[in-house]
């Protein structure tokens, strides 16, 4: 039997890897997850340079839509 880890990192590689991208590793890639509502967002599996939470840390929905407002007000 594999462990919760194992069944989160296939769910996660199988849901957002994409070899052909370039873009990185699958790793690299699911570190980058925009899907905030996924609810194994907060589980899914980071490097070991990566803080919790990864590189979108800062970046929660509500962020981004001021920050979208921001830049609309600005003129950018």
């Amino acid at each position: 039997m594999k462990s919760r880890k194992h069944a989160i990192e296939k769910f996660c590689r199988k849901c957002i890897h994409d070899p052909i991208s370039g873009i990185g590793t699958w790793r690299q890639q699911t570190e980058n997850c925009p899907s905030f509502e996924c609810p194994l967002y907060e589980f899914r599996p980071l490097s070991i340079k990566a803080p919790r939470g990864g590189q979108n840390a800062l970046k929660t929905p509500k962020n981004i839509e001021k920050t979208a407002i921001l830049n609309i007000c600005k003129g950018g």
